[in-house]
């Protein structure tokens, strides 16, 4: 629960492709997002929490994968928690750092016929892009390995650095919605004070 209250209206990576897109443009899903951003700010807690049978099956794997990374890279493995970048006001989650912060693990454990399509991508897919990058602003990071972890098929590692253009668009969207998400609560409590 106390990670849920510290993430409370504030846009974390793993949200983050409802901001930008993987290629680098504002996502059509952005006003929706600062809408529940402002909604968790003015209530004080989170308004929705849709749990599916893939995300609890991503946790359930997620220690497994985690065993299996350390066991073939000889890497140890750290849980950090939640990172937050107080200037920026946004957070961060990563699944594990690796021997030190600035290099950092996410684990993916999705069906097998979504697998089989990782096995077939020659780079990661762009739909992972704005978390990936987003862990790297946040944390600091030099590097994230992208791990895609099937108990019954081969695995995949795409091995990520920043990418400064990306992470300048990323930067500049993140002010906006803080802007937008301030402002929006503004004008709420405006409201509430003339009725």
């Amino acid at each position: 629960l106390d990670w849920e209250i510290a993430r409370l209206g504030i846009p974390t990576s793993s949200e983050f492709g409802k901001l930008i897109t993987g290629s680098g443009s504002k996502s059509k899903q952005s006003l929706s997002y600062i809408k529940k951003l402002v909604a968790e700010c003015i209530a004080g807690k989170p308004v929705s929490s849709i749990s599916t049978e893939w995300t609890e099956r991503g946790h359930a794997l997620e220690q497994e994968a985690a065993d299996y990374y350390a066991l073939i890279t000889d890497n140890s493995l750290h849980k950090i928690g939640f990172v937050l970048d107080e200037e920026l006001q946004a957070g961060s989650s990563p699944d594990r750092s690796i021997d030190k912060l600035n290099h950092l693990l996410e684990i993916k454990c999705l069906k097998a016929e979504n697998h089989v399509d990782i096995l077939l991508s020659k780079h990661l897919p762009l739909k992972y892009v704005p978390q990936v990058q987003g862990q790297i602003l946040i944390c600091q990071a030099q590097q994230v390995d992208v791990l895609f972890y099937h108990p019954d098929l081969p695995h995949r590692i795409f091995n990520v650095k920043p990418d400064n253009e990306y992470l300048d668009s990323l930067k500049k969207i993140l002010s906006e919605t803080i802007q937008k998400r301030d402002a929006l609560i503004t004008l709420i409590e405006k409201e509430r004070e003339n009725e």
